[in-house]
C-alpha cells in the first residue's frame, strides 16, 4: 500500500487521502478489507474511515483508493447523508397523497 497524497480539510475536520494498492494474483479487495488495511496503516479506528472511491484500472493489478479520515465519529455522522430505501419512501408518499384528498 503506497500513499500518493494526503490533504487536510480543516473546515470539514478530516484528512483526504489517496492510496495505491497492488493486489497481484488476487481479486479486487472488498471495501471492508481496504478499510482494515487503511486503519492499520494510519493507526486510526475503522469507524473514522469513509472510502469515497475505489478505482480499478482494466488489465492492471493496481487500484486507487480515495478515502476520508475523520477526527471524530460525530463529524462523520453529520456529514454523511443516509439514504432511504424505496420501500420506506413509497408508503410515506402514498400517505401524503391520501391526506391531500
Amino acid at each position: 500500500m503506497k500513499k500518493l497524497k494526503e490533504t487536510p480539510s480543516l473546515l470539514l475536520n478530516r484528512n483526504e487521502v489517496v492510496y495505491e494498492l497492488d493486489h497481484f494474483g488476487k481479486s479486487t479487495p472488498k471495501k471492508d478489507d481496504i478499510k482494515k488495511q487503511l486503519a492499520g496503516n494510519l493507526k486510526v479506528n475503522e469507524d473514522l474511515i469513509r472510502i469515497s472511491k475505489v478505482i480499478n484500472y482494466f488489465g492492471s493489478t493496481k487500484i486507487k483508493i480515495i478515502a476520508d479520515i475523520y477526527k471524530k465519529k460525530e463529524d462523520l455522522q453529520v456529514l454523511i447523508r443516509k439514504r432511504k430505501k424505496k420501500a420506506e419512501i413509497q408508503p410515506v408518499q402514498q400517505q401524503q397523497t391520501a391526506e391531500k384528498k
